[in-house]
């Protein structure tokens, strides 16, 4: 058979990313480098991906640390897996250090390498998930800053980081937001809006918000069927909230958690 090559080593280690097992991901990069073969900004990007998608930011950070003992230049794509890893871990501080240290980066030893638009969603995200909306909005504020324009993505999260916080006006206010800025909202901001209202025991307003998500031709998913029937129980509206379980069973509706 033909020897390994640098394909072939990032193959595996995506492969192993996929299978949640990043330990043995590294292990094949240690062994690619102790195999006199080069790694490339790819393969460390890869190792670092397997270890962000296990919410395990202190190992990715570590890894892409060792990529630039390597003396090699970490691009956009690397520090996106390693800014994921903190957002997956719900870390804002750790997500906020790790972009200001890319954005130094960019601005003294990598000028091809800025942050993107991705890079700042997902500091957004990652303060959504640590439940600080306030430094999501800043993150917005400071993507457009940098003179980028943000999507669909940025708006969905900072309503979500708002209907995390149960803060159902300010969600709300952020899809008006949305659609002023000419982008459609779609199922995952006026999902995001709902379980806002939700989380309260709004039924009546999280199900304004579905009649509006259809009348702005969006069918509703099966995570806005869970969600309305959250709300209805939070409610204390029972025979409703099993009624519409029911009528959604009988209608064959697939449904999922919030």
């Amino acid at each position: 058979p033909p020897p390994p090559n640098e394909m072939s080593f990032n193959t595996v280690i995506s492969a192993l990313g996929d299978a949640a097992q990043p330990e043995r991901a590294e292990s094949v990069l240690s062994t690619m480098i102790d195999a006199g073969f080069t790694a490339s900004p790819v393969t460390f990007t890869a190792t670092i991906a397997a270890f962000a998608k296990q919410s395990r930011p202190a190992d990715a950070a570590r890894v892409l640390k060792r990529m630039l003992a390597a003396r090699l230049q970490p691009d956009t794509w690397c520090f996106n897996a390693v800014l994921s890893a903190y957002a997956n871990a719900a870390d804002p501080e750790g997500a906020r250090a790790t972009l200001a240290n890319f954005e130094a980066r960019a601005a003294e030893e990598c000028p091809n390498a800025a942050p993107d638009l991705v890079s700042y969603n997902t500091l957004m995200l990652a303060c959504a998930r640590g439940g600080r909306p306030a430094e999501a909005e800043a993150a917005f504020q400071k993507l457009l800053a940098r003179g980028l324009v943000p999507n669909e993505v940025s708006y969905s999260t900072a309503i979500s980081a708002h209907a995390r916080a149960g803060n159902a006006a300010a969600a709300q206010g952020w899809l008006d937001k949305m659609t002023a800025a000419g982008i459609a909202p779609d199922a995952v901001a006026f999902n995001a809006a709902c379980s806002a209202h939700a989380r309260l025991g709004d039924a009546a307003a999280a199900l304004r918000c579905v009649d509006a998500m259809r009348a702005a031709g969006v069918e509703p998913t099966a995570s806005t069927h869970a969600i309305l029937v959250n709300a209805l129980v939070k409610a204390g509206q029972l025979d409703a909230a099993s009624a519409s379980l029911q009528a959604l069973l009988v209608a064959g509706e697939r449904l999922s958690a919030p």
